[in-house]
């Protein structure tokens, strides 16, 4: 990857956008005024799906 590719990658993902900021603020006010449910089931499976993967990840690279 050329250098400038990766800096373009590095300042896009780690930095928001304003819509993405907007749509948090949207995605919290809705939460707050509780108009918006979180299936709190559903976020479990998927942080124990992104550790697993994630441990797999290292696991992999370290070897």
């Amino acid at each position: 990857m050329d250098d400038s590719r990766k800096n373009d990658t590095e300042t896009h993902s780690s930095i928001p956008s304003r819509h993405t900021e907007a749509r948090l603020l949207a995605l919290r006010k809705a939460y707050l005024a509780g108009e918006l449910k979180v299936d709190s089931a559903r976020v479990a499976d998927k942080l124990l799906a992104f550790e697993s993967t994630l441990e797999k990840h290292l696991k992999d690279k370290s070897s």
